[in-house]
């Protein structure tokens, strides 16, 4: 729990307020200051609120001005043309990186005969 969570479970922010004097009603001064006190209390979230935006701007948080870098047309064009090579050298190489290999006519002949055969084999037998 922070200090200002203990604060605000720990101490009465309106002492004598709630609770009846001995003559039996709510004494004005009190109220007053309840509202002092209030005030007091707001202006130090707020100032402890400005110190821990500082230290969002000093630690590089681009989310608390809600402003964004924008970028010139020849950036985005070198950043578009460098993805797309990336894209076509992934694209060229298998899912290991390493580059496609391509099979011969002749290769692809016996892979089908072979396959063939094996099924062959099986209806043979069932």
């Amino acid at each position: 729990m922070n200090e200002v969570q203990h604060r605000l479970v720990t101490s009465d922010p309106a002492p004598g307020l709630l609770s009846s004097s001995t003559e039996g009603n709510i004494k004005m001064g009190n109220v007053s200051g309840v509202v002092e006190q209030l005030k007091k209390e707001l202006e130090r979230a707020k100032k402890e609120v400005e110190r821990y935006g500082a230290a969002l701007v000093a630690l590089g948080s681009s989310k608390l001005g809600g402003q964004r870098r924008t970028l010139s047309s020849a950036a985005r064009r070198k950043i578009s043309l460098a993805q797309k090579a990336r894209w076509a050298k992934q694209k060229t190489s298998g899912p290991s990186g390493k580059p496609k290999r391509t099979i011969s006519a002749a290769s692809r002949r016996k892979m089908a005969a072979a396959q063939k055969a094996r099924w062959a084999k099986v209806k043979t037998k069932a």
